[in-house]
């Protein structure tokens, strides 16, 4: 791996790509930004966050019928 250029642009880009990898569920694979130490680092992490927030919303109780939005309690009561 190299040391490369990097901006906050792209390592924002690079994290956002590796996050909605993550997100959709797939494996790992092979990083784009392989030959780039920090971009590799940054998309990784994307990942690693994307792939948790999908486990955590797996692993929440569904919601049953009836049952009230956390946002709304207090929206009702107001008049």
């Amino acid at each position: 791996m190299s040391q490369s250029k990097w901006s906050l642009e792209r390592l924002n880009e690079a994290y956002r790509k590796g996050y909605f990898v993550g997100l959709s569920g797939r494996q790992r694979g092979p990083c784009p930004y392989e030959d780039e130490d920090v971009l590799a680092s940054a998309w990784e992490a994307g990942w690693h966050d994307g792939n948790d927030a999908v486990r955590i919303h797996r692993a929440r109780p569904a919601a049953s019928p009836g049952s009230t939005d956390p946002g709304s309690i207090g929206r009702a009561q107001s008049g």
